[in-house]
């Protein structure tokens, strides 16, 4: 028996699309143009450079937002492909019986169709266009998106490296203050000029003569009594001494006025003992020290006390031990200071 094939083709055919809203209409948001170098390389900073671009990466939100765009590409090309001709096949199988018209004889078969279906929608409202154009703002909108996730992260970084090198910085800067207070507070443990000099300001309009420096040797215990001299007060018998001859212009130096006496544990332990000009120092007299020999300098000529003037005012120092016999005593719990321990001879 003959088998008969049939293909049939069926087909709706469009010529053009007539869009009222194409591709080429106006956009609602415009993509940004992008700079040609990121922010942070304005820095140079290298390891900045570094730490963004290893985030970068990394970041799981920035991994999210670049899987959106190629969603949304995705979406595009299918709404795309709405546009163009779809063309489909449904093969099918007929079965039929003839008779044959010589012999009489009876046959059959089975009809095999192949249709071919050529569909193309006419876009006359729009409706694809728009869908085109919907979609195509999403994939400007993903990618505004992972731009706005860069820009999150990296600046976020930026922020947390700046703070950390900022706070580096006052670190370094507080490391310094506290060693320029440590050496600050070193030198004035000293007996040194450097290290119990400061100046005294005195101000009494229409009493004391303003501009005028005074080289007079003070310290604090003579306050009381020249105040009390001042107000016409009675001082009794204080510590300190009158300098109020000096600050009203009486006297240019109280040369009669009791030595000044210090002692103290800096520097392993030192005493110094001043005399009108000249000031009597020695260091290092705690016990297990090696005491240094005898300093003597002339404050007012030599106020850096660069030159030692010891060998030719040995009086001096015995006045001093004198002085320092009579006067000094041993802080409770502090050993002894050994002022009279032998000097070291020069080799």
């Amino acid at each position: 028996m003959k088998k008969i094939i049939t293909i049939i083709i069926l087909g709706a055919l469009s010529l053009s699309s007539f869009c009222f809203a194409g591709e080429n209409a106006p956009m609602a948001v415009k993509a940004q143009k992008e700079d040609a170098s990121p922010f942070w390389e304005s820095y140079g900073d290298e390891l900045l450079n570094g730490y963004i671009q290893e985030a970068l990466e990394n970041n799981l939100s920035i991994k999210i937002a670049g899987a959106r765009i190629k969603e949304s590409e995705a979406i595009l090309g299918t709404v795309n492909a709405q546009r163009l001709p779809q063309l489909s096949i449904n093969p099918s199988v007929y079965p039929y019986r003839t008779i044959s018209r010589w012999s009489g004889n009876f046959g059959s078969g089975n009809l095999l169709y192949f249709p071919l279906l050529l569909n193309w929608e006419l876009d006359i409202f729009g409706k694809i266009s728009d869908r085109v154009q919907a979609s195509k703002m999403g994939v400007k909108i993903s990618k505004e998106d992972l731009n706005i996730a860069k820009l999150a992260v990296s600046s976020e970084i930026a922020a947390s490296y700046f703070n950390i090198v900022l706070d580096d910085k006052l670190i370094k800067n507080y490391e310094e203050i506290v060693s320029n207070l440590n050496e600050t507070l070193r030198l004035k443990k000293q007996l040194y000029e450097g290290g119990i000099r400061v100046p005294g300001i005195i101000r009494w309009p229409g009493k004391i003569a303003p501009g005028k420096t005074i080289t007079q040797p003070a310290f604090h215990a003579d306050v009381m009594p020249t105040l009390c001299a001042l107000t016409g007060a009675d001082a009794g018998s204080p510590l300190g001494t009158d300098l109020s001859p000096v600050l009203l212009g009486k006297k240019s130096a109280l040369h009669d006025r009791k030595p000044l006496v210090w002692a103290g544990g800096g520097y392993g332990g030192q005493v110094a003992v001043r005399f009108d000009s000249k000031k009597v120092i020695r260091r290092n007299l705690f016990p297990g020290k090696k005491p240094d020999n005898w300093e003597v300098y002339d404050i007012v000529k030599d106020p850096a006390e660069k030159n030692n003037i010891a060998a030719e005012n040995r009086d001096l120092i015995n006045r001093a031990i004198a002085i320092l016999d009579r006067e000094y005593q041993p802080a409770p719990g502090f050993q002894a200071l050994r002022y009279k321990a032998p000097e070291q001879v020069a080799e």
